[in-house]
């Protein structure tokens, strides 16, 4: 659980969660949780770095455990910052895959559509093409038949 000390300024921690949040713009609720996160840690680990100044004594002595104690939480929040900062950039790293990836399958579908209406669009005009020279035999069928109808005619003609 995170607290603010009754010696810290609470508008200077606001102004850093406001300016993080301006800076890495979260997009969703986990993206806000690590902002926040990183927020808290950043001003733990200076809240350490504070707390080790008053581990040199005035006589000139260390107090070596507290400052222990202080190197470590300063170690460990910077590191704890780290981690959300690699897990947001992950995030939306993962989520910019996807994206690209979602983006990438729509063009090779809208590609294969192209290329199934151009193959339906040449076996339209195949069949089109097919009808028409049945319609070019049928045609030339009729001229023949009616042709040699009008031989036959004339031939009846003739013999009568």
């Amino acid at each position: 659980m995170f607290v603010l000390l009754p010696w810290e300024n609470a508008q200077e921690f606001k102004d850093l969660v406001m300016d993080l949040k301006c800076e890495y713009t979260p997009k969703n609720r986990t993206e806000m949780i690590l902002v926040e996160r990183m927020a808290q840690h950043h001003w733990l680990r200076n809240r350490a770095t504070l707390l080790q100044g008053n581990c040199f004594l005035d006589d000139g002595t260390i107090d070596d455990k507290r400052l222990a104690l202080y190197l470590r939480y300063e170690t460990t929040h910077e590191r704890a910052f780290h981690k959300c900062l690699n897990e947001l950039l992950r995030i939306r790293a993962e989520k910019k895959k996807q994206e690209i990836g979602f983006e990438s399958q729509k063009r090779k579908q809208e590609e294969h559509d192209r290329k199934q209406e151009q193959h339906k669009m040449k076996k339209d005009l195949h069949q089109w093409a097919a009808m028409f020279a049945e319609a070019k035999v049928y045609h030339q069928k009729t001229l023949t038949d009616s042709v040699k109808t009008l031989q036959d005619i004339a031939q009846w003609k003739a013999k009568s």
